[in-house]
């Protein structure tokens, strides 16, 4: 009984459990205006004391009390109001984001199977009928190239998903970066193939392994090798570049396109996020969400740097599989 008194007199405490600062809290203002009354009571009474008779000085004492205590009242109900409006704004606004995440994943994982028919169909037409392949060929590359995008979109979501679910699966492993970034610079060429612009992926074979998942770290270099060949200017190169650090070795993923302004910088790694300079760009804005996230879960760390006209280079760290590793890391 005592402790919950005791409790209950803890006005920082109860203003952290209502979610509101010290001087918007009612239990704070409530004392606030109890050292009001108290004080003007005996500002009164000796005032009163020396020029007034007493009982009117009671009177006096006796109103102003009533008065205070009834504005108390009145501005305590309205902040008791304004908080419990708070938590159920909050409250509504978290179920809302809930209901909406839950939604934006059932839709996305409902799209996929429709898409992947699609693309299954198309490559069957091809190939079981030729003759309609080249005649329509240009509306077959458009269906194609639609069907492309959209199941680029929902694999994208689907992995947000995930990550903001704490569900995504990481298997922490020695890996060879060498082979990892062969695959990645592959596929990336493959789909840049008839561009005017070229992605330099010589790195050092001997390089240490370092600590990560093989499937997330190829996407992670498939996702900056191609915003790096996307946002580069055209006719010019991205590149890859290594360094061997005591305990990381470190990836610099660098491009030659028009940078990044202070303002657009702050917003870099936020989920849906493009820059005004990119939205003729094809794009969904996740793929530097995801990125990040996948760096932080195989334990390593990304960052970049950006000019304005001269480009932008983004860097992210892995921890070396050669030496002693910290506990919970590894297979």
């Amino acid at each position: 009984m005592s402790l919950k008194i005791i409790h209950e007199l803890n006005i920082r405490a109860q203003c952290q459990r209502l979610g509101v600062g010290l001087w918007s809290c009612p239990q704070f203002i409530f004392l606030i205006m109890g050292v009001v009354v108290i004080s003007t009571i005996l500002i009164s009474y000796n005032v009163g004391q020396r020029y007034i008779d007493a009982q009117i000085v009671a009177i006096i004492v006796l109103f102003v009390t009533v008065f205070l205590f009834i504005i108390s009242f009145i501005i305590i109900r309205a902040f008791e109001q304004v908080v419990k409006s708070k938590k159920l704004e909050s409250e509504q606004a978290k179920e809302v984001l809930k209901l909406k995440d839950q939604f934006v994943f059932i839709a996305a994982h409902e799209l996929r199977n429709p898409a992947n028919a699609i693309k299954w169909g198309l490559s069957s037409l091809r190939e079981e009928h030729p003759e309609l392949a080249v005649k329509g060929k240009k509306l077959l590359d458009i269906i194609q190239r639609g069907n492309d995008r959209l199941l680029f979109l929902v694999k994208d979501i689907l992995e947000v998903s995930r990550i903001e679910g704490g569900t995504i699966k990481i298997t922490l492993k020695k890996i060879s970066i060498d082979d990892v970034l062969t695959k990645a610079c592959e596929e990336v060429q493959q789909s840049v193939r008839g561009q005017n612009s070229t992605i330099d992926c010589h790195i050092n074979n001997d390089l240490p392994l370092v600590w990560g998942d093989s499937a997330k770290l190829e996407e992670v270099f498939v996702n900056l090798l191609s915003n790096a060949v996307k946002y580069g200017r055209e006719g010019t190169n991205a590149s890859v570049s290594t360094e061997v650090k005591d305990t990381t070795v470190v990836f610099h993923i660098a491009d030659r396109g028009v940078g990044l302004s202070q303002e657009d910088q702050k917003h870099i790694f936020r989920k849906f996020w493009r820059s005004r300079k990119v939205h003729d760009t094809e794009g969904t804005g996740l793929g530097l969400f995801i990125t990040k996230h996948l760096i932080e879960l195989m334990s390593g760390r990304i960052w970049f740097t950006s000019k304005l006209e001269e480009g932008t280079t983004f860097s992210f760290s892995l921890k070396r599989a050669d030496v002693p590793r910290l506990a919970g890391v590894g297979e």
